[in-house]
């Protein structure tokens, strides 16, 4: 234990040296102090949805969404949205004809989330682990949105969380409208994730809050729509992977429904078992 005894001598030293540079009475008081920016803020127990027509309209995948969410979330206020009750809640440029519909749902995310706070789920996201059980220890920031895992990506924008008026998503929503107004085309589908990205860059404000934000990997709440969605890639969930920690999980609209463990779970309003319905689809492969 040679080494060890040469690496606590030498944080012994370092410390010396530090207290020494900065000042004894210094750097006690900047180690005492609360720090209260670095401790979580409080989030308004909403959740927001948008479908662009009623609920009772939707397919059952998004229905069994919204049903997941209440569930799992009885202390919270699950707000679906519909493009009839958009102007109810929030203020956001009109849909343009050269400008895709996704896109409208973007501003309408972020929009909610500067003005009112909360959590923004897409419609076809499944609660999985109530709220309350993760997310208020990661809101120091007073934001938060999971790292994308696809390569040159930030953040992904399925899930997102604020407080009201937070520094980052004002300017977020802000620049949004101006690029969203531009005359002309819009240069790449996925530009709203990558305005984020930018504003971080070029922001120093914003980019300490993206900074300060705790970052949980994707790759979890992604997995049943790899494994529904990309067949060819199937392969089993080890055992020592705990499925019920993963927060919630994310499918698209346009997902053919054939799995049966997932059509189950829809027909009978249950809760989603990824295991299984990895486990049904490597049988079907």
């Amino acid at each position: 234990m040679l080494l060890f005894d040469a690496f606590l001598i030498w944080k012994k030293i370092a410390h010396s040296v530090r207290r020494s540079l900065v000042g004894k009475k210094k750097f006690h008081s900047a180690n005492a102090r609360y720090a209260f920016e670095t401790m979580p803020k409080k989030l308004p127990r909403v959740v927001w949805m948008y479908w662009d027509k009623p609920l009772d309209q939707a397919p059952p995948i998004v229905r069994h969404a919204v049903d997941s969410w209440i569930r799992k979330n009885p202390s919270w206020n699950v707000n679906v949205l519909s493009e009839a009750t958009v102007a109810d809640f929030v203020s956001v440029p009109p849909h343009r004809n050269d400008r895709k519909i996704q896109w409208r749902a973007d501003l309408i995310r972020v929009a909610l989330l500067r003005d009112r706070g909360g959590v923004w789920v897409d419609a076809t996201t499944y609660c999985v682990k109530p709220l309350d059980e993760w997310l208020p220890p990661l809101m120091e920031s007073g934001f938060f949105a999971f790292p994308d895992s696809y390569p040159g990506r930030t953040m992904g924008i399925s899930f997102l969380a604020a407080t009201p008026q937070n520094y980052l998503v004002c300017k977020w929503f802000d620049l949004m409208v101006k690029y969203y107004s531009k005359p002309g085309k819009l240069l790449h589908y996925f530009w709203v994730m990558y305005l984020f990205e930018y504003i971080i860059r070029t922001d120093r404000r914003a980019f300490a809050i993206w900074e300060a934000t705790p970052k949980l990997k994707s790759k979890g709440p992604i997995l049943q729509k790899r494994i529904l969605t990309q067949p060819d890639l199937l392969e089993p969930v080890p055992d020592d992977i705990d499925t019920a920690a993963i927060p919630w999980l994310k499918i698209s609209s346009d997902t053919k429904l054939i799995n049966r463990e997932f059509l189950n779970a829809l027909e009978s309003h249950a809760d989603i078992d990824v295991r299984k319905i990895a486990e049904n689809a490597l049988q079907d492969r």
